[in-house]
């Protein structure tokens, strides 16, 4: 296959690409192309694009509770290169599992924002039996300790999940049924959002920070599909809010996402497409300012139709913010087609 394109001086240059995704060089490499194509492209034959892809990746499981009947903080887990962890907690009958995580060694713990597997409850905490699901990017070490103890003989098992990514590659410029030859690679968006806050009371653990968060021109076109890889948190009130961001792929109307309010998927948990964790150690603080740079996502949502997403923070702390505009978010968003 051979591609032709115009330089920055209009000089007519070569790249050639086989079918099988090799690349010859007379004049340029396929790679050096990327982010640099200017308008003028012209070719002939398929040429194979690579995406990156999530898929499913090994589980391991650590025992963090064995046949306990007393308060005890119990075992820790590494959360170091997973992506998910799953709490198994089973055998209460009167005590609170506290989920909690660290990225100190163990020397602070902080409460971890969990959902209830085939449930709508996010919580840090469990009276009762289940499986309870949190992101795991980003952290070091989980345990579950237990308090209130009164009766039960509780165990607890974390299942950690690996997400590993491979290279999918699309055998033609006609993405989705669109041919874009002046967006080959570094297409994409920087959607900026305030949030309007609360100054009081003070927000809870499982709250809101900024209600329903809009995210317009997610992705390029109607129904379109878009790599999440950076978001740029700036929080003027220097708080440094920990919690999880969740993506919706529709508009989660039956949920209760109010600002300073509890957290309330009900059936729109089915619209959850991608969740950022933050931690408190993301935030860095300059002249009274905190911001929070969290790089590497590597995200794929899909937009049900439009090209609007959407999103809630729910923090696990209890911010007090000075003024309604102290929060913003900034998306980044790699277009796929």
């Amino acid at each position: 296959m051979a591609i032709q394109y115009l330089d920055g001086a209009g000089a007519t240059r070569n790249a050639v690409g086989s079918h099988a995704g090799t690349v010859g060089d007379p004049d340029i490499s396929l790679e050096s192309i990327s982010g640099k194509l200017p308008a003028a492209l012209t070719g002939s034959g398929n040429f194979p694009v690579a995406i990156k892809e999530n898929t499913a990746g090994s589980t391991t499981s650590t025992v963090l509770q064995s046949a306990a009947a007393a308060n005890g903080n119990g075992s820790t887990a590494s959360l170091d290169g997973y992506a998910t962890a799953t709490f198994a907690v089973s055998g209460v009958t009167t005590a609170t599992i506290n989920f909690e995580v660290s990225n100190d060694g163990g020397t602070t713990w902080f409460p971890a924002l969990t959902t209830l597997v085939g449930g709508t409850v996010i919580a840090t905490t469990a009276t009762t039996d289940g499986l309870y699901r949190m992101a795991a990017a980003g952290l070091k070490l989980a345990r579950a300790r237990i308090s209130g103890w009164a009766a039960g003989t509780i165990t607890v098992t974390l299942y950690v999940t690996t997400a590993t990514t491979s290279n999918k590659v699309v055998d033609s410029f006609n993405l989705a049924g669109e041919a874009h030859m002046g967006e080959v690679a570094g297409s994409g968006k920087a959607v900026k959002v305030a949030l309007t806050v609360s100054t009081t009371p003070a927000y809870s653990s499982g709250d809101s920070i900024g209600g329903k968060i809009t995210i317009a021109n997610a992705v390029r076109v109607s129904g379109g599909v878009s790599i999440l890889t950076t978001l740029q948190l700036l929080d003027r009130a220097n708080q440094k809010p920990a919690g999880t961001i969740y993506l919706f792929d529709a508009d989660p109307t039956n949920a209760t996402l109010t600002d300073n309010a509890a957290v309330v998927f009900s059936t729109d948990d089915l619209k959850i497409v991608a969740q950022i964790p933050v931690a408190s150690t993301d935030w860095i603080a300059t002249n009274s300012k905190a911001t929070a740079n969290l790089s590497g996502l590597a995200r794929e949502v899909q937009a049900v139709s439009g090209t609007t997403l959407y999103a809630a923070f729910v923090t696990t702390l209890t911010p007090t913010f000075g003024a309604t505009t102290d929060m913003q978010m900034i998306f980044g968003f790699a277009y796929v087609n």
